[in-house]
């Protein structure tokens, strides 16, 4: 099913999983406890980075300590979006999860909307937290996600 792109995280609707992609910053994990907690789903997917140093105390903190609602942390091998999604649609296998709320960056979006579409066979959705950056960093990640973009298909195009 293609991918719903870009609604606020209020217009989300209620999914089966929430899934926050790595890196798993304060601020995506911040949004999908908010979501849970208001209802939207029931469970929680951290894609973790061991070579994120700067985002592990957070992802943690949220995989060890019991939250009060499932929470799944696993990092994908390769620690890919492609394969981030790989790990999701294996999840949702074993879970019996059909639908999920993809909590990333707004630069990566468009990218992850693409690999949902061709790798996830339940509904989806993306969405992102409101957050300020530096022109700098903005530039920066609009460039490596554009890249990234044009990878996506015209290299790696098929799931893992």
């Amino acid at each position: 099913m293609r991918p719903i792109f870009a609604p606020t995280p209020g217009e989300a609707g209620r999914a089966d999983v929430i899934l926050v992609l790595g890196p798993a910053t304060a601020s995506r994990l911040d949004l999908a406890k908010e979501m849970i907690e208001a209802g939207q789903a029931a469970n929680l997917v951290v894609s973790t980075n061991s070579g994120h140093e700067r985002f592990g105390a957070r992802n943690l903190q949220t995989c060890r300590v019991d939250q009060g609602y499932p929470v799944h942390c696993e990092q994908s091998n390769p620690f890919t979006t492609q394969a981030e999604v790989g790990l999701l649609q294996r999840l949702s296998d074993e879970n019996g999860w059909g639908s999920v709320i993809v909590i990333t960056s707004r630069t990566h979006a468009t990218r992850a909307s693409l690999y949902l579409a061709r790798c996830y066979s339940g509904e989806s959705v993306v969405v992102w937290p409101a957050e300020r950056f530096s022109l700098a960093h903005v530039v920066e990640q609009y460039t490596y996600q554009s890249a990234a973009f044009v990878k996506a298909l015209a290299i790696t195009n098929d799931c893992v």
